[in-house]
């Protein structure tokens, strides 16, 4: 997983292919804040991307390094954090999906 996006979609797939909704509720979010995210307006909040994480088996960590590069601005401190993503060996699994990404 790189994205946002792509962690809500994994943790969808997590949930059954559940619908924007279900996952909202899932979450304890507003359905509006995962459409934010879906549509690329802003990317997953601390918070959420710890709550995915445990719906999908991983290190949150891993997760939140994700939406902090997404997040990141100024376009040393987002090469910085995609070196410490390499440097870590960042490797997500979506449990049970048989994908697996590897961060370079």
């Amino acid at each position: 997983m790189e994205n946002s996006l792509e962690i809500l979609e994994a943790t969808r797939r997590k949930k059954g292919n559940c619908t924007w909704y279900r996952l909202a509720v899932y979450l304890a979010v507003n359905p509006s804040s995962l459409i934010n995210i879906k549509n690329g307006r802003s990317p997953l909040s601390k918070q959420l991307a710890v709550k995915c994480a445990k719906i999908l088996g991983v290190e949150p960590a891993d997760l939140v390094i994700i939406t902090e590069s997404e997040r990141a601005t100024d376009p040393a401190l987002k090469s910085s954090y995609k070196r410490l993503m390499a440097r870590a060996g960042v490797a997500v699994a979506a449990a049970g999906q048989g994908i697996i990404c590897i961060l370079c």
